[in-house]
């Protein structure tokens, strides 16, 4: 019936028409606007109700007829404001995209201008300092208990400041957040190191997982992360580790370095290795000839060459919009000098020179940033190499950043290799 009606939709009912209010109700969706105003007209002559889809907004009363005049307003003022509203919208797209054009460009230059520089000016070292603190490893300074949005989990959490002297022989302040492992509880203690664009107030899920299942925890943020005072550099990272785990052994008297297992993620990774070599070698007695419980390294990488190739690649493709990415990528090659810092974050060296510690490496299939098959080859080289108790175990389903029930995982690979 209302296919009937669509066909002949530019026609008006005949005069001498009855349609039956149900079926004009239907029928009306089918009309054209001229159509419905036709059926309005003929109706005006017949003792019919009359003809609406819908009542009549606009203060009229249902089942009234809008005047020539009303119905003349209606039909102009609903598409002139849609009109009105498409352009202005079209119009602030075009704008956005010319004034990200425009951004795009000026920085796309600035690139191009720094990399012919370096063929007559050599780039300072203060710039060299800068790009790596901004980019490779993008502090976070936000911190605070209120950021965990849990108050059960901030009640258990004693703060801490670790006094550190750094390189130039001023003191920093090292903010970390401890849970002790309860007083009846056989598990060790874990020493967390975060990854690069992070800082303690995003570790809640790690925090909340290992309290819960009675491990002790300790994380902490290196100098410029965080609340933690100083600069960020990696001499800065390495220091921290390694001031926090004596702090733990010193002042914490629970907690040993025995009962320590010294657990990174990501960029942590290193930093954890570094430590790890350290203790192995003891320089100067330093450790006393103790050694940590374990090691385990989350998401890890071989060298830097490895990790930063695919950080460059974020970076080019999400952050940096329009810009050309074989420009980038030669900048930030330039500006990382890999060949300056491929030794100092070497993180299977450091492992390496660790081969009497227990470790457990642990990789995410699913990591959009490091390929765990680099993190799987650098454990089989350190074992054909004599590197006995290491061990690798991917994660299916893992990505990058772990969430709150990757942690469980985490977890029972732990009670798995470490007793």
């Amino acid at each position: 019936m209302v296919h009937s009606f669509s066909n002949n939709a530019h026609k008006p009912f005949p005069a001498s028409s009855a349609v039956p209010q149900h079926m004009a109700t239907l029928t009306m969706k089918a009309l054209t606007p001229q159509a419905r105003q036709d059926c309005f007209t003929a109706n005006q002559h017949h003792s019919i109700a009359p003809l609406h889809s819908s009542p009549i907004h606009f203060g009229q009363q249902e089942g009234t007829l809008p005047s020539g005049k009303e119905t003349s307003t209606l039909k102009k003022t609903r598409p002139f404001a849609e009109k009105a509203w498409f352009h202005f919208k079209e119009a602030a797209w075009k704008s956005y995209r010319l004034v990200e054009e425009a951004l795009n460009t000026l920085v796309s230059i600035g690139c191009r201008m720094a990399l012919m520089s370096t063929f007559i000016i050599p780039m300072p070292k203060f710039v060299y300092n800068f790009i790596e603190r901004q980019t490779f490893y993008a502090p976070i300074k936000s911190c605070s208990l209120e950021l965990l949005e849990n108050d059960a989990l901030a009640d258990k959490i004693i703060e801490y400041k670790i006094p550190m002297k750094n390189g130039s022989n001023k003191r920093v302040n090292i903010a970390a957040w401890h849970i002790p492992a309860p007083k009846d509880s056989d598990k060790p203690t874990i020493l967390f190191s975060h990854g690069r664009h992070s800082n303690i107030s995003h570790l809640k899920h790690y925090l909340k997982a290992f309290s819960d299942e009675g491990y002790g925890i300790l994380a902490y943020d290196y100098p410029g992360f965080g609340n933690s005072t100083g600069k960020v550099s990696l001499e800065n990272c390495y220091q921290s580790c390694r001031e926090v785990s004596k702090y733990l052994s010193e002042r914490i008297k629970e907690v040993p370095l025995e009962r320590q297992i010294l657990m990174g993620y990501s960029l942590g990774t290193h930093i954890t290795s570094h430590l790890a070599a350290a203790i192995h070698d003891n320089k100067n007695n330093e450790f006393e000839g103790k050694k940590p419980k374990a090691v385990v390294l989350i998401n890890s990488f071989p060298k830097l060459s490895d990790g930063v190739k695919h950080q460059k690649k974020q970076i080019a493709k999400n952050k940096l919009g329009l810009l050309n990415e074989k420009w980038v990528l030669n900048g930030l090659d330039y500006c990382f000098d890999t060949k300056r810092m491929k030794a100092d974050l070497d993180t299977a060296s450091n492992l390496e020179k660790a081969t009497g510690l227990k470790t457990l490496v642990l990789s995410g299939t699913a990591d959009q940033e490091l390929n765990y098959k680099d993190a799987e080859a650098m454990t089989q080289t350190l074992q054909k190499n004599g590197h006995a108790k290491i061990a690798f175990e991917k994660m299916e389903g893992v990505a990058h950043t772990l969430k709150e029930k990757d942690c469980q995982r985490l977890i029972q690979l732990l009670a798995k290799h470490i007793k």
